[in-house]
């Protein structure tokens, strides 16, 4: 299959489902850090300890959500 048939069979994201994942991945982040600053202060001197470590992750899991979602899906057969 050519690259540009590939590319017409995958079809453009759905931005919806994109924006819901990025603002409740933000909303996850903010409660990381107002849940844990306290305790990354206390044990690491960083109060943003956790959110960092948390980003790091975040990232991560994005990445393979990018290529989760270029792969045509009959890979997964």
């Amino acid at each position: 299959m050519s690259k540009k048939a590939n590319a017409q069979l995958l079809g453009p994201p759905d931005w919806t489902l994109v924006t819901i994942t990025l603002v409740l991945c933000a909303l996850g982040l903010m409660m990381v850090y107002s849940a844990s600053s306290d305790l990354g202060y206390r044990d690491f001197d960083d109060p943003a300890y956790f959110l960092k470590r948390q980003l790091i992750w975040l990232g991560i899991g994005l990445l393979g959500m990018f290529i989760a979602a270029r792969l045509p899906y009959q890979l997964w057969r």
